[in-house]
């Protein structure tokens, strides 16, 4: 009789050891959490992205894209390929020209290509740009020359929409 009054002891203690250390592992410690990626963080990680990041880095222009609520229609390195500047060239403009040349490539807007809708907007730089949209409506076309190559980049504070185009200010 002793022998199960003393295994259904052991027993119990066994279950709230058990049960204790279940609820203390369960604590949740700012080391543990993961932290969303900032537009910055996305483009920094991304080699699609090094002639861009290579610019933002060298305006030190990274903590800019750490606002919140906008969509930032990042040109992939095939852009500025295409347009035939390096990241040497666009730094060696004045740090205004760099500066607009980014802020017309965010809309103040966090916008989804789904949300983009045909008509113009003004950009952080004051200049308008116009959405097109294809036939099948899935197709965004920006300034009847860039389209829109990998849509909605969710990122903690804006969106990215990657361009294969470098987005031109009209005159």
């Amino acid at each position: 009789m002793k022998e199960t009054y003393f295994t259904g002891r052991y027993k119990a203690f066994l279950f709230a050891l058990l049960f204790s250390g279940a609820l203390l592992s369960c604590q949740e410690n700012d080391k543990d959490l993961v932290k969303p990626k900032t537009v910055t963080d996305v483009i920094s990680e991304n080699e699609q992205f090094s002639t861009l990041n290579e610019i933002i880095t060298g305006i030190k222009g990274t903590d800019a894209f750490r606002t919140e609520n906008f969509t930032f229609f990042a040109p992939n390195n095939t852009a500025f390929l295409r347009a035939g500047l390096s990241s040497t060239q666009v730094l060696g403009w004045s740090k205004d020209s760099v500066n607009s040349f980014l802020k017309y490539h965010t809309l103040a807007k966090r916008k989804t290509a789904a949300d983009l809708k045909e008509g113009k907007y003004t950009m952080l730089n004051g200049q308008e740009l116009t959405i097109q949209k294809g036939l099948d409506t899935t197709t965004v076309t920006i300034n009847n020359n860039a389209v829109i190559v990998q849509k909605n980049v969710n990122t903690d504070g804006g969106i990215i929409q990657v361009v294969d185009q470098l987005l031109i200010i009209k005159k």
